[in-house]
């Protein structure tokens, strides 16, 4: 089922599409991170994230154009903003650091 989704991810985010496609799949991902190690629940947390990075720089462009440095800067703000979450909310509550 890993294998699947990931591969379906990537064929989506390779497509001219997908990006609106890949954050519908966010839950099957939030899933597959749950149920892997650390390294896992990163990738787990990067495939949906780059979906966002990829919208945002849609929206990006059709709001300023080219403009140097939004056009890059605001992806990348999204994916990493939106790696970091994913992954929070996708730890097990078991393996939570408390303070």
């Amino acid at each position: 089922m890993k294998v699947a989704l990931a591969a379906i991810t990537v064929v989506l985010l390779l497509s001219q599409v997908g990006w609106l496609v890949v954050p519908l799949l966010l839950p099957a991902h939030m899933w597959a991170a749950r149920r892997s190690g650390r390294a896992g629940r990163l990738i787990w947390s990067l495939l949906p994230a780059s979906g966002l990075a990829c919208a945002a720089w849609a929206l990006t462009y059709l709001a300023v154009g080219e403009a140097k440095p939004v056009i890059w800067l605001v992806p990348l703000v999204v994916l990493v903003i939106g790696v970091r979450l994913i992954a929070r909310v996708a730890t097990p509550k078991s393996s939570v650091r408390t303070a």
